[in-house]
């Protein structure tokens, strides 16, 4: 960015603007947040409402728990499809959820869960036992699916497993249509060998067995036609179902669990989470996201399962219930819940018998918050561009307005301060019209004390003139009849007087000069012939002195006043001769250079001092007689190069070598 931009008018005020219109959003945001605590507190007691108004009419009721027997089986479901391979990859979350079958006479053992899996019944079974020997026979499993429908698996080779079923009249399994439609494979792990086994829920009932028969030294003692373990499926209670239904308020989920954590009943009225914002909403939602502080929640305790309470997740000690906002892994989703115990008091003591679980889904929250975050950014933008183009405007006027008052002080105004115009002042009402008007009444009053000033030089040389001639006359006079002594204290005074009237004699001329460039002849000459001119002149003056003169050509015309020109080349050539030294030549450069037509004269002497050696009465360095100089000569040579729109240069060449010229420009 141009730094002459930053520190421009028109960058502040934006920055201004800017750092005013961040206190929007900022107060926005606290505002939304103060509404989505009111939201959410809200949102908790209606949640708790529910679960209590459902607990009070559990609890007010005749409805009976079931009891669980050993060998009963939780048929978990999935929203997800389960493949038949073998491999436990689906079941991994429900690995202390298994029923365990052990042998008491022999180191056998097998484990089992069921499933549900869209409109699919499905069986894990993972046995625990010595490495099995394929010379002492096959096992296989028999699974009972009640109504004395019994179903057969060998376990031979791993991979994809034909089902068989029982033939009551036979006495035989066999292969035929009946099994059709089930699908079935094993794989060996590092204790034995796992069998995953599916079935259309058409043919499963109440009612659920599995015996395994095996061989060799792993040969169970009961190998009877009947399962060895029988147990109820357990599955949704549909009057729970009825009384949640009722109470399941749009946008809400209620689950009843046992004391055992198994769902008994599930109705969801939650809509399926949905990311519908999309193009800019999204842009603007992920930056917001971005930018605001990210809450942590717990996470949502059924993501995998959803068919059994952890209870170690909950606490109702405090207040009779557990209110928990979580967060869902698998699509970000905010969900608060509510759970509240069922108890009954059985023989004095109260014994937990369920839970009621209520949920609701905090995305309409969020999307208020992110709805109207949005909004006010947008607004906050919208106001941010706007408000930046009118104020760019207002400023670029404003910035007009002072470049126009700095434009007329610049031309009012010369480079080394004199006035040299007149200001046109503003007519504008305002403070920069107010300013401009008194800048003008400024340049006024200096402009007349300036003239004052310049007129003054002219008139103390001509007002000393008379009492110099009188004190350098009575200093002669006084010099006749002086003894050696006085006339030494004599001579000193009177070479101060002599000072004094050269003083005089230059002020007098840098007045006439600036005096006679108003009323110069403007002609064409050449200007290397006027050099030439000048410098035999300087030959017979200062003939112990070397000058050349270095031309690029012979004749070079140029239009000028040619009187001025040679008072500028004097006093070029009398400064260089001043701080020459002895025996070295003077130079006198002649060159064009683009536009412009370049003078200069080069000595070897004296390094020139850093100051501006063109300004008038200044002057740092000593002749070579050891007097002071005065620097009047040189401001001369300024303003003939001024006269001619040209320019003035000093340099110093080497260490001892200095070039002092000027320049004059080129008529087209």
């Amino acid at each position: 960015m141009n730094k002459s931009f930053i520190h421009s008018l028109k960058f502040k005020l934006v920055l201004l603007v800017s750092l005013v219109l961040i206190g929007i959003p900022w107060s926005g945001y606290y505002l939304v947040t103060e509404m989505e605590e009111i939201l959410q507190e809200q949102q908790e007691r209606t949640l708790i409402s529910q679960a209590k108004t459902v607990q009070q009419i559990m609890l007010g009721s005749d409805f009976k728990f079931r009891r669980h027997r050993k060998g009963d089986l939780f048929e978990h479901e999935w929203n997800k499809p389960i493949e038949i391979d073998g491999e436990r990859n689906e079941w991994i979350d429900l690995a202390a959820h298994f029923e365990r079958v052990t042998d008491p006479k022999s180191n056998f053992s097998f484990q089992v869960a069921t499933g549900k899996s869209e409109g699919r019944f499905v069986v894990l079974l993972n046995t625990y036992s010595p490495e099995m020997d394929p010379w002492s026979g096959r096992d296989f499993v028999v699974m009972y699916l009640g109504d004395r429908t019994y179903y057969k698996f060998d376990i031979y080779r791993p991979g994809y497993v034909k089902a068989q079923i029982w033939n009551e009249e036979l006495q035989e399994f066999q292969s035929g249509i009946y099994t059709a439609g089930i699908s079935a494979a094993w794989q060996q792990n590092e204790g034995g060998y796992q069998l995953e086994v599916s079935f259309p829920e058409s043919k499963v009932q109440e009612i659920f067995g599995v015996r395994v028969h095996t061989t060799g030294n792993r040969k169970l003692t009961n190998i009877q036609p009947r399962p060895i373990e029988t147990g109820r499926l357990i599955k949704p209670i549909v009057e729970f179902s009825d009384l949640a239904k009722k109470f399941a308020a749009d946008t809400m989920r209620i689950r009843i669990f046992d004391h055992l954590g198994w769902r008994l009943a599930d109705v969801n009225e939650m809509p399926k989470y949905k990311d519908s914002v999309s193009g800019w909403g999204w842009v603007v939602r992920e930056f917001i996201r971005l930018v605001m502080p990210y809450r942590e929640y717990k996470s949502y305790p059924f993501d995998s399962v959803d068919t059994q309470l952890l209870y170690e997740k909950s606490d109702f000690t405090d207040k009779g219930y557990d209110f928990t906002r979580w967060r869902s892994e698998l699509n970000g989703r905010v969900v608060a819940s509510v759970a509240v115990p069922l108890l009954r008091n059985v023989g004095g003591a109260e014994i937990l018998v369920g839970t009621i679980y209520v949920e609701q889904s905090a995305e309409d929250i969020l999307y208020f918050q992110d709805r109207a975050l949005k909004n006010i950014l947008q607004v906050t933008v919208l106001l941010f561009i706007v408000m930046s183009a009118v104020l760019l405007g207002f400023a670029s006027f404003l910035a007009s307005k002072i470049r126009t008052l700095k434009h007329g002080l610049e031309t009012s105004v010369s480079h080394d301060g004199r006035i040299i115009g007149e200001m046109k002042p503003s007519s504008s009402k305002d403070e920069i019209g107010e300013l401009s008007r008194g800048v003008d009444s400024v340049l006024k009053r200096l402009k007349e004390y300036n003239h004052y000033l310049e007129a003054m030089a002219s008139r103390l040389a001509h007002e000393l003139r008379t009492p110099l001639a009188v004190v350098k006359t009575s200093i002669e006079n006084a010099k006749l009849n002086s003894t050696e002594e006085q006339a030494k204290y004599l001579s000193r005074a009177e070479s101060g007087a002599e000072r004094l009237d050269n003083i005089l004699s230059r002020l007098r001329e840098a007045t006439r000069l600036e005096q006679s460039l108003k009323d110069a002849e403007i002609v064409s000459f050449d200007i290397v012939d006027l050099i030439n001119s000048q410098v035999d002149g300087y030959r017979e003056i200062w003939p112990k002195i070397s000058f050349v003169v270095d031309s690029e050509e012979e004749a070079m015309s140029i239009i000028g006043a040619p009187e001025i020109v040679v008072q500028a080349i004097d006093k070029l050539i009398s400064n260089a001769i001043d701080f020459h030294e002895i025996n070295t030549p003077v130079l006198i450069n002649v060159a064009k250079d683009k536009k412009y037509l370049k003078i200069g004269v080069v000595n070897q002497g004296e390094a020139l001092p850093e100051q501006d050696i063109f300004e008038s009465m200044v002057s740092k360095r000593m002749n070579s007689d050891g007097q002071p100089h005065l620097g009047i000569g040189l401001y001369i040579v300024k303003l003939v190069a001024e006269f001619h729109n040209g320019q003035v240069q000093a340099k110093n060449i080497e260490e001892s070598l200095v070039q002092v010229g000027f320049s004059i420009r080129l008529q087209d």
